[in-house]
């Protein structure tokens, strides 16, 4: 991966696309250049999971529709698989994290990059932006 690779969790990413202010000015300038850049932005397959449970409750401003079309239809992101590797990573993660945390994080640190969230928990494990 590029030095300007990083993962990113499920609130960034619903607020990113739903336009909210409560994303940092920083981490939706990331999201922006990395349409420009060599950035990679790696959405773990949780992510997407998460989100559609968020969406499909209505707790965010962002249809299934919107979060396809960006998944599909723009080089921003890339989707990581949860495999053997970020499982294995993630059985190296405190048991007290929520099993969607441990996968992002594991991910993180399997590709060696930080980890866009505002999540105080995940910044005890890994390197994060906000």
């Amino acid at each position: 991966m590029t030095s300007n690779t990083y993962v990113i969790d499920t609130h960034a990413l619903l607020w990113f696309l739903g336009k909210s202010p409560r994303l940092s000015s920083r981490v939706r300038d990331l999201i922006r250049e990395s349409q420009s850049t060599d950035s990679i932005i790696l959405v773990p397959t949780i992510v997407l999971a998460e989100a559609l449970s968020i969406i499909e409750k209505k707790r965010v401003q962002v249809t299934l529709g919107e979060l396809l079309i960006a998944m599909r239809e723009t080089n921003r992101f890339e989707i990581v698989p949860l495999d053997l590797p970020t499982f294995e990573r993630m059985t190296r993660l405190p048991a007290t994290l929520e099993l969607h945390d441990r996968v992002i994080a594991a991910t993180a640190q399997l590709y060696d990059c930080p980890l866009l969230s505002r999540d105080a928990v995940l910044s005890a494990t890994v390197t994060t932006i906000w």
